[in-house]
């Protein structure tokens, strides 16, 4: 399967589930790591080893709905489980912080410092909104 092939079962299987529009599917593929998520399909095939981003924005009723999921063909390497126990440890730590009247910034800062990255902006956004667009305010961000 290339990862144009994948973006079109992604679609067809967002569709047939009762999503209304389906017009954001991204998938990017790469031994341990891939290139970029923003960037398009390409007839790269999937092989063993690759780690597979997958990156959607579907609507249904009106609202959308926008994810990031990683696969793994075969077994992942032992750097993207190192990888995936931070980011599962720097979760737990928002989570451990969120109550109402917490800060966007305070949660930023508990995921940067649990991943050991500078918590003045050093990966960008850890996550956003999504509603009435695909992409909404507030972000989770250093600012």
């Amino acid at each position: 399967m290339t990862e144009v092939e994948a973006v079109n079962a992604i679609k067809q299987l967002f569709l047939s589930k009762g999503a209304d529009q389906t017009d954001f599917v991204v998938c990017r593929a790469g031994p341990v790591s891939y290139a970029d998520i923003i960037g398009h399909p390409t007839q790269r095939r999937l092989q063993a080893g690759d780690l597979v981003v997958v990156d959607a924005g579907t609507q249904v009723d009106g609202y959308f709905c926008d994810f990031n999921r990683n696969f793994a063909v075969g077994p992942p390497a032992k750097e993207v489980n190192d990888t995936y126990a931070k980011l599962d440890s720097a979760i737990d730590a928002a989570l451990q912080i969120i109550k109402p009247g917490t800060k966007f910034q305070d949660i930023y800062r508990a995921m940067a410092e649990t991943m050991e990255v500078s918590p003045s902006g050093g990966v960008g956004r850890m996550g956003h909104s999504c509603g009435l667009q695909l992409t909404e305010w507030p972000s989770i961000h250093p600012d």
